[in-house]
């Protein structure tokens, strides 16, 4: 008796855990722009966008506020001065010689942006050897909200690698040689995967639907369905074929998602899939795939800014979330497979879902207000 109450409570505290992690209550602050710029002798020069909001975050500075502000400049180019050199890190690889990392100056555009410019100088003689070049990126891990940095690199014949910083990806390493189309596919594949893993919302969202949906058959079918809207309305956001603002796009999201929670929490004793609305719960799930397709559809605008590699990396990313999803549906079958087996089943699930409906009604007020 003693071992058929553990392991429902060892589940029950896994997914309590994952539901209110630190990491699922962060949120995006910023979707910030870096570039970085080489030259053919080693010179990296770096520009850095971001608001005030995040420099506040990043130095305890406000300079969105008009009091003192000569005192906040000096103090501002007192902490960049030291903090660049520290936490932003060039480094040549197999020779593992780093370059010298130097802030230059800080423009403020309006009171909400700023503009950071920091240069690397390489030694001419170790990057003329180097096959790698390695970027640590220290900005914001410290940090509580999610901040995001859109990164372009730029070197050789004007070619342009784009990418995402953030605290789950802070490391970037580049082959000083063009890329090839498989690197770029790899490259894509994994930002694909990663972003359903760390994609809280997207993750919420197929827990729902996995949980409202007993048939595998009607399951997959929802699934494919919401992958499939999910990258047609990323082309038509891409190719600028529609326009919504992004706060309303990612509000909807969080709306979503409460929808579907409360839908399922008062709604139990009824089958989903064998009701004779089966099909108009798919017509819905296709639309909340369309409404999350347009909410990633600005990073994807970032990531493949300018590269050669457009249709490529597009499926390349699909494959790599579809990749996930198959993975996520597998382990939470094999667990709740065992979970099922016990009266206490519908309360647990019933503690999961009220978890997600607070979840996003959080997201939902931080994303309107």
């Amino acid at each position: 008796m003693k071992s058929n109450l553990c392991s429902p409570c060892l589940g029950f505290i896994l997914l309590f855990s994952l539901l209110n992690s630190e990491q699922a209550l962060s949120h995006s602050r910023s979707k910030g722009k870096s570039v970085f710029k080489l030259s053919a002798d080693g010179y990296l020069k770096i520009q850095i966008g971001m608001t005030t909001l995040d420099f506040l975050d990043l130095s305890n500075i406000d300079l969105a506020s008009p009091n003192e502000q000569g005192k906040k400049r000096l103090q501002s180019e007192e902490f960049l001065t030291n903090y660049f050199p520290k936490y932003l890190k060039i480094q040549l690889e197999p020779s593992n010689v780093r370059c010298r990392v130097v802030y230059e100056k800080m423009v403020l555009p309006d009171h909400k942006n700023i503009e950071l410019f920091v240069f690397a100088q390489c030694a001419q003689s170790a990057f003329q050897k180097a096959k790698f070049i390695r970027i640590d990126w220290g900005l914001f891990t410290g940090t509580l909200l999610m901040h995001r940095s859109f990164t372009s690199f730029l070197w050789g014949d004007g070619y342009q690698q784009n990418w995402v910083f953030s605290r789950r990806a802070s490391t970037k390493t580049l082959a000083l040689e063009k890329p090839n189309a498989l690197s770029a596919a790899v490259s894509f594949l994994h930002e694909g995967f990663w972003h359903f893993v760390t994609g809280y919302d997207h993750f919420c969202f197929l827990l729902l639907l996995f949980l409202a949906c007993t048939q595998i058959k009607i399951l997959i079918l929802w699934v494919s369905g919401f992958t499939v809207a999910h990258g047609v309305a990323l082309l038509i956001s891409y190719f600028d074929l529609v326009r919504i603002p992004t706060w309303l796009v990612e509000a909807g999201i969080a709306l979503t998602i409460l929808l579907t929670a409360l839908h399922l929490l008062f709604s139990q004793k009824q089958s989903m899939e064998k009701s004779g609305s089966s099909w108009l719960h798919f017509l819905i799930v296709i639309s909340f795939g369309v409404i999350h397709g347009l909410g990633f559809s600005y990073l994807l605008k970032e990531l493949l800014s300018e590269s050669p590699f457009l249709w490529l990396g597009i499926f390349s990313f699909h494959i790599g979330l579809e990749t996930a999803q198959i993975l996520f549906l597998i382990l939470f079958g094999i667990i709740t497979w065992q979970l099922k087996k016990y009266r206490n089943w519908l309360w647990i699930q019933n503690f999961i879902v009220s978890g997600i409906v607070i979840l996003s009604l959080f997201w939902l007020y931080e994303r309107v207000f």
